[in-house]
């Protein structure tokens, strides 16, 4: 399994949806960022959890070079965009994204013979 980080717009072609639909969705879920000079970056809380790099890239434009950073998405991000594009993750009131399912823990049996 390939375990290297990918384009927004691979990750929208794998979970059967176009990119521009995927980045408004994670900027209304608040996961990127919408504001000019950083829109569609994500929060860095997201990158510290290990869902989204950031790569440094350039693009030139005649004679001049434009430095500009790109989203990736991680094998963990993935599965978090899936998790939050099915409604598994909610907003709370301060605007931060919370588990709706409750991860059940299997309950241990007691060990002890009787």
């Amino acid at each position: 399994m390939n375990q290297l980080p990918i384009t927004v717009q691979k990750a929208a072609q794998q979970l059967g949806t176009g990119p521009v639909r995927l980045y408004r969705a994670l900027r209304e879920a608040n996961i990127l960022q919408s504001r000019p000079g950083a829109k569609n970056l994500p929060h860095t809380k997201y990158v510290h959890a290990g869902y989204f790099q950031i790569a440094n890239t350039q693009y030139r434009t005649g004679p001049v070079t434009h430095n500009v950073q790109k989203t990736l998405v991680t094998p963990l991000g993935l599965a978090f965009i899936a998790e939050v594009l099915n409604g598994e993750h909610d907003m709370d009131t301060n605007g931060h994204l919370v588990a709706t399912k409750q991860h059940r823990v299997p309950h241990q049996q007691n060990a002890i013979a009787r």
